[in-house]
């Protein structure tokens, strides 16, 4: 038996053979689907028993492959597949499974609520609405799923489908092969069971600081899974952040405040924005970007910033009887907040995704543009040569100068002064 009176170091237990020490420990795996532990027949399997019956809940890269490369080894026709979720989710998962090669007519949709995801423009969630409609595969709208049936061999060979919206509705019975759950995204099962068992506060998400710290001086959490405490209930929720500029976030305030680094810190890329060790939790500015195949050979494509915005104003190019759709969102002060894009055109979200946060201004003059019906499609406008300027690696470096000069030029006060003025004598 251990002495009591030893202070032994934190360590992770990976498995029977394999314990790991740690001095400090950061938490950062990424959500799965957990849905199907609703369903009484598999409500206590763990999940990788699930996985071995043909039942997948998805989120995570590794599962998801297992979850489509099972799938595709059914050749049979006659083999359905099962697709529970909601809408984007669903769509998404639909459109994999086609990429890799699975005819739509084996696929079922089960969807319990048409709820989507706050796009820019009403017009966006009609059309994926549409491409599911058209995807060529059974569809069951306002469903639930209330039980499956596993066949003598171990495997799922059926599931138990409700309508949501009729009180007397009867069960009905369908052939499923494989269920693929997409429904909503929590903390990894086993992660979970490992931090309650180590008293590391769980509500909704592994609860942190504004530092990304849990209750455990030495444990960090960050990702999709984490939140802050409900003090800081109005703030926007991790997942509608960028996963990369909150991982910088905290590896300079794991350096800062508890290794003697020998390098210095600036050497970690750092967006000027964030507001560092200050009194409220910092502020992240990067876009947070989505790419997903959809059914119909399509693709959709959402990059938008993490904060709410009021006096919005939309442009949009296109419409849901067009290969492209997309639109572009604009504050009040005319920066762009969110692009969103449905189409058969494969765009390059990475550097479109750049745009997101910038001045319409920056975008050859957008808004003027667009209003003088020069644009007919965005995506063909962001191709311009014009946008060459917005990849040159100083050009952040141009804005800053020119900023710097503006603010301490004495006609920029002049004329901000004039402004005010004019305003106060307005209203």
């Amino acid at each position: 038996l251990p002495n009591p009176f030893i202070v032994q170091e934190p360590v992770i237990i990976v498995s029977d053979e394999l314990v790991v020490e740690y001095d400090i420990l950061t938490l950062a795996s990424t959500t799965k689907d957990k849905s199907f532990k609703k369903i009484p027949a598999i409500s206590g399997m763990h999940s990788s028993f699930c996985e071995k019956r043909g039942i997948f809940g998805l989120g995570d890269a590794y599962t998801d492959k297992l979850a489509y490369t099972w799938a595709e080894k059914q050749e049979k026709a006659k083999w359905p597949i099962v697709v529970y979720g909601n809408v984007m989710d669903v769509s998404a998962c639909v459109g994999s499974l086609i990429q890799y090669g699975i005819a739509s007519r084996r696929i079922t949709i089960i969807i319990p609520s048409d709820d989507m995801p706050e796009n820019c423009h009403p017009t966006m969630n009609e059309c994926i609405i549409r491409t599911l409609r058209a995807s060529g595969c059974i569809l069951h709208r306002g469903h639930d799923i209330i039980d499956v049936t596993l066949s003598n061999y171990g495997t799922i060979e059926s599931c138990t489908i409700k309508n949501t919206s009729e009180s007397e509705n009867i069960p009905v019975t369908i052939d499923c092969f494989s269920l693929l759950t997409c429904l909503s995204k929590h903390c990894d099962l086993d992660i979970f069971a490992a931090v309650n068992d180590c008293g590391i506060v769980y509500d909704g998400g592994i609860v942190v600081n504004k530092d990304f710290c849990t209750v455990d001086p030495s444990i960090y959490a960050v990702g999709d899974f984490s939140r802050y405490s409900r003090i800081y209930s109005k703030e926007p929720q991790h997942k509608s952040n960028n996963c990369y500029e909150m991982g910088l976030y905290v590896a300079r305030t794991i350096l800062t405040k508890h290794l003697n680094f020998p390098i210095s810190i600036s050497m970690i890329p750092e967006n000027e924005n964030v507001q560092l060790n200050t009194a409220s939790v910092p502020r992240f500015y990067l876009p947070r970007t989505t790419i997903q195949y959809m059914p119909c050979d399509k693709f959709y494509f959402n990059s938008k910033l993490a904060n709410s915005y009021e006096d919005t104003n939309v442009l949009i190019s296109g419409d849901i009887k067009t290969d492209n759709l997309c639109a572009l969102k604009l504050d009040s002060f005319g920066r762009v907040v969110e692009i969103c894009f449905v189409g058969k055109t494969l765009i390059e979200h990475k550097n479109v995704s750049k745009f997101v946060g910038m001045h319409e201004s920056f975008l050859n003059s957008a808004l003027y543009s667009y209003e003088e019906g020069k644009i007919d499609d965005w995506i063909d406008w962001f191709r311009g040569e014009w946008s060459t300027a917005l990849f040159h690696d100083k050009l952040s470096l141009m804005n800053s100068n020119i900023r710097s000069s503006l603010s301490t030029d004495k006609g920029t006060y002049t004329i901000l002064d004039k402004v005010t003025d004019a305003i106060e004598k307005s209203t």
